[in-house]
Formats: C-alpha cells, sequence, structure tokens
C-alpha cells in the first residue's frame, strides 16, 4: 500500500481534529475555604411557635473553619422543603451561634423550617407556628 502525502497529512489533520473536539477536564480553581455552614439546632422537631412571640435560632458553633470567607447570615422561613420569602434576620455574625426573631404572622402549619442562609442548603427540623389564641400559645 502505497501512501501519499494528501493520505498521511488527512490522517494527521483527522486525529487532530479529534483530540480537539475530546472533552478535555476543566482545572478551575477549587475554593480552600467553603462556606461556613454550622447546624441549626433550634427550633427542634415539635417545637410549637406562636405567631407574634419572640423566639431564638440557635446554631451550633463548636467546630467553626479557621477562614470563614462570609461571616454574616440570615434566617430565612421555610414551608417544606421550599424557601419562602420572609427573612426573619439577617446580617447577624455567624459565630454568635443564636438570633431573636419574631414569628411571622403566616398560616398555621407543622412542617416549616429554618434555613441558615450564607451557607450551603443549612436548614433545621420542621416545627409548628400556630395562630394566636391557639390552646399551644401562652397568650
Amino acid at each position: 500500500m502505497k501512501c501519499t502525502f494528501s493520505a498521511v497529512a488527512f490522517a494527521v489533520l483527522s486525529f487532530g481534529a479529534i483530540a480537539c473536539a475530546s472533552p478535555i477536564e476543566a482545572n478551575w480553581p477549587v475554593d480552600p475555604h467553603p462556606p461556613y455552614a454550622p447546624p441549626v439546632r433550634e427550633p427542634r422537631e415539635g417545637d410549637v411557635w406562636c405567631v407574634g412571640e419572640r423566639r431564638t435560632v440557635r446554631w451550633d458553633t463548636s467546630n467553626p473553619q479557621t477562614n470563614i470567607t462570609n461571616p454574616y447570615g440570615q434566617v430565612v422561613l421555610m414551608k417544606g422543603n421550599r424557601l419562602t420569602n420572609t427573612v426573619l434576620a439577617k446580617g447577624f455574625h455567624l459565630l454568635v451561634a443564636h438570633v431573636q426573631v419574631d414569628v411571622p404572622n403566616v398560616a398555621p402549619a407543622a412542617n416549616y423550617r429554618i434555613a441558615l442562609i450564607g451557607t450551603p442548603e443549612n436548614y433545621g427540623d420542621q416545627f409548628t407556628i400556630a395562630a394566636k389564641g391557639d390552646k399551644r400559645c401562652r397568650h
């Protein structure tokens, strides 16, 4: 079999086109300091919060990262597994480990959660928000 210049050139160029079209692994820089995500500790499953009360949200700061890139957080109310537009607190330092919030006037339900934002999908247990006048409420 006789190889001509054009056959060799075609083979080399074809291989080059295939190599260029093959996916390559991106070499993106990895963030050496992932977001700080202290676990939410309160409210706990079974807790009942009543509309209008002042309550405390707590999270565990016993094992903080050495380099926290964003030390400020916000607490957002979730219903089930979905974030709501109800921001209960913001601008607090995450290492404080708690923040006081006012229970908003929302529909009573047993599937609310607290999300500690500024962290990836960090939310607590489901708890109940009851209406004013509910027998579980003090006032």
